[in-house]
C-alpha cells in the first residue's frame, strides 16, 4: 500500500489545518481498482479519508492492524475472499456500518451476507450521489 511523505495511506487526507472537527474514517474495499478510486474521490469531496484496499487480503490486514474505520465498504464478490472481510470484521469487533456493494441482485447478497452490522446493501452501479449519501447517512447512523 502506497504511503505519501507524511506517512499517510495512499488517499488518506488529514483534517485541514486548525480544523475542530474529526475527519470520518472509511475503507473501501473492491477489486476493480477503477471503480474503487473513482468512488474513493467521489467520497473525499465530501471530506471523508478513505482507505482503498482492492485485494481481501489488504482488506483483512489492515483490519487486524488495529485501524480504525467509521464505515466500511466492501464488495461481496472478491477473488479468495471466502466471506472473509466481512469474517474479519466480526473478528475484529468494529463497531462501525458496512455497506456491501454486490453486482448481484439485492436479495441474492442479502441471503450470501450474514453480519450483524451490514447498513446498507448496495447494487453496482451506483451513482456518486447514492453513494455519498448512504455514507452520510451510515456516519450519521454511528454517531446517533
Amino acid at each position: 500500500m502506497a504511503r505519501d511523505r507524511n506517512g499517510s495511506t495512499e488517499g488518506s487526507r488529514a483534517a485541514p489545518s486548525g480544523s475542530t472537527r474529526a475527519v470520518s474514517r472509511l475503507m473501501l474495499v473492491d477489486d476493480d481498482d477503477e471503480l474503487a478510486r473513482a468512488m474513493a474521490a467521489s467520497l473525499r469531496r465530501i471530506g471523508v479519508d478513505v482507505t482503498v484496499a482492492t485485494t481481501a487480503h489488504d482488506a483483512k490486514d489492515i483490519l487486524r492492524s488495529g485501524a480504525d474505520f467509521d464505515v466500511v465498504i466492501t464488495d461481496v464478490e472478491l477473488p479468495g475472499n471466502g466471506g472473509g472481510v466481512l469474517g474479519v470484521l466480526q473478528e475484529v469487533d468494529l463497531q462501525s456500518p458496512v455497506i456491501v456493494l454486490t453486482a448481484l441482485g439485492a436479495e441474492a447478497a442479502a441471503r450470501r451476507v450474514r453480519h450483524e452490522g451490514i447498513f446498507r446493501i448496495l447494487r453496482k452501479p451506483i451513482s456518486n450521489a447514492s453513494l455519498r449519501r448512504v455514507v452520510r447517512d451510515a456516519l450519521d447512523a454511528k454517531t446517533a
